[in-house]
């Protein structure tokens, strides 16, 4: 999978991890908080996994933008 792919489902299920966590506040079903946090957790496995600087393969820390060089080995990794 690329990595900016994997950045993009990543923030993607913060959304829907806090949709649903929202919806759990309207409706009071506790189903949809767990839900969240099912998504929440494959997401962050999966950027952990696939969210590597296509060059050296060193984690790219997904917590931030999308860099523009890899912090490991210098080469220009973004847009």
């Amino acid at each position: 999978m690329d990595f900016r792919k994997s950045y993009q489902i990543f923030r993607l299920s913060i959304f829907l991890f806090l949709a649903l966590c929202l919806l759990t506040m309207i409706t009071y079903i506790v189903a949809f908080v767990i839900l969240g946090g099912i998504v929440f957790i494959a997401a962050t496995i999966q950027a952990a996994v696939f969210y590597r600087c296509p060059h050296c393969r060193a984690n790219l820390d997904f917590r931030r933008k999308i860099p523009n060089f890899c912090p490991n080995c210098g080469e220009k990794i973004g847009e």
